[in-house]
Order: structure tokens, then C-alpha cells, then sequence
């Protein structure tokens, strides 16, 4: 019901011409390619290596005054950077000093919210950052992620430690915690995650329909700061050589 509930409400723009628009981004190697589509609802879609990873995928923050952080009646003011920058690494991992370099798109809403991409070589990130003047109830989070394979999934709960299984094939009754490892069968592996957790509670996966996941929050309703930043969603893409690499 909650489902269908969020559906409705990113659908009520659809009444206003709101002219869509498609912003594109790229790692700095060129490699990974993302593309935002802003219009009636705000949705991105993702390439890697010459690939399609993830098919459009919508994103919203739903307030409990009825305000949706995601869906607009205008087009946002779109800005962008780079960054090339190194930071030192306190965990005890092989790489004692850590490129950060990307490549960056900020869709300003007014004055009330931004929505901020990065697209890094090894990976894609996006979060939320409002502005409002009063603090805010968080009703519900929608952060879509329909991949465009049927990928390999590592799939774990407290009641399955771990389970290996197609996209396609997971139980819709069950959840998984963050992070999530899928792999492509060729080489390449995924890893859904979040960072920078602060006054939130943690988002749980679910399976949608076909190679889909979406997110979901148990007990969602967060009364917050409204001048904030909210957790980036990240996905990270490499081989099955690279990734543990970084991690070890």
C-alpha cells in the first residue's frame, strides 16, 4: 500500500508541462557514463564500460506535509566541478593515501533543496541536501535501482546469513542489508552501498519487478534538521581484481 501510495504522489507533477531534460556525466577516465533526467519526476539512469548497468530509476524524499524533494512543477538550475584531491586513509588498508577524483552535477530546486551526483572512476554516488528554514518529517525515501542484467546477487538477513541467487529470482517477502555485492558474470562486480548515515535510520533492499531493487526504511517517519545533508546512495563498479584490492 505504502508502495502505491509513493507512486501517486511522484505521478501528481505529471498534470503540470514541465519540459524534461537530460543532464550527462562522466568519470574522469570517460569510462562510466550516468545521465539524470529531470522533468515531472527526477529519475537516472547509469553505463559502465561501454554497458548499460541500470535503466531509469526514480528518486525522491517524500515529507510528511506532503512535499516531495524529487518531484517538481520546474526545471532545476544545474552546476558542476571537478575535484583531484587525496585524503588520508585511517583504516588499516594497503593504501595508506587515497585519490578522491570526480566529477560532479549539483540540480539546485530554488532555494529549498539540491540533488548532488558524483561519478567517480571506480563508481557512481548520489544524495539529497535541503534547505529548509524549519525542521522536517521524513515520510519516505524512494531510491529506485532497475538493472538493466539479470546480475548474480549476494543476498543477506539475519534469517539467510547469505545467499547467492539471480536478481530475477529473489523472494520479494525477504530484505537485504547494505552493502549488496553483485557480480555480471563477466568480470565485473557491483557494490550497493550507503555513507554518512547521521540522524537516519539505514536502508534495508528489497526485489521489485524483474532485475529490480528498491529501497525501503522500517518505521520511516525521521523528524530532522531542515538544513541538512542526507546519505549518499552509492553504487561502485569494478573486476573481481580491483575491488578487493581497494577494500584490502
Amino acid at each position: 500500500m505504502k508502495r502505491i501510495v509513493s507512486i501517486l504522489l511522484l505521478t501528481l507533477a505529471l498534470a503540470v508541462g514541465v519540459q524534461a531534460k537530460a543532464y550527462k556525466l562522466s568519470s574522469p577516465s570517460g569510462q562510466i557514463k550516468l545521465t539524470v533526467n529531470a522533468g515531472h519526476y527526477l529519475s537516472w539512469s547509469l553505463e559502465a564500460f561501454g554497458e548499460k548497468v541500470l535503466e531509469d530509476s526514480r528518486i525522491s524524499l517524500i515529507l510528511s506535509d506532503g512535499r516531495v524533494l524529487g518531484v517538481a512543477k520546474f526545471n532545476p538550475r544545474a552546476s558542476r566541478r571537478s575535484a583531484d584531491d587525496t585524503l588520508m586513509n585511517l583504516l588499516p588498508t594497503k593504501h595508506r593515501v587515497i585519490g578522491d577524483r570526480y566529477n560532479e552535477l549539483r540540480l539546485r530546486y530554488g532555494k529549498d533543496y539540491s540533488v548532488l551526483f558524483r561519478v567517480y572512476d571506480n563508481g557512481v554516488a548520489y544524495r539529497f541536501e535541503s534547505a529548509f528554514p524549519e525542521d522536517i518529517e521524513v515520510r519516505e525515501e524512494v531510491s529506485e535501482w532497475n538493472f538493466a542484467a539479470d546480475l548474480k546477487v549476494y543476498w543477506a538477513n539475519e534469517k539467510n546469513p547469505f545467499q547467492e541467487l539471480p536478481l530475477s529470482q529473489i523472494d520479494r517477502a525477504t530484505y537485504s542489508y547494505l552493502p549488496v555485492s553483485m557480480s555480471d558474470g563477466n568480470g565485473h562486480l557491483f557494490v550497493l552501498a550507503e555513507v554518512d548515515l547521521f540522524d537516519y535510520p539505514n536502508m534495508l533492499l528489497r526485489a521489485g519487478e524483474g532485475n529490480s531493487l528498491f529501497g525501503e526504511h522500517p518505521k520511516m517517519i525521521v523528524r530532522t534538521a531542515g538544513s541538512r545533508t542526507f546519505p549518499w546512495r552509492l553504487l561502485t563498479i569494478g573486476d573481481d581484481r580491483e575491488l578487493p584490492e581497494e577494500a584490502g
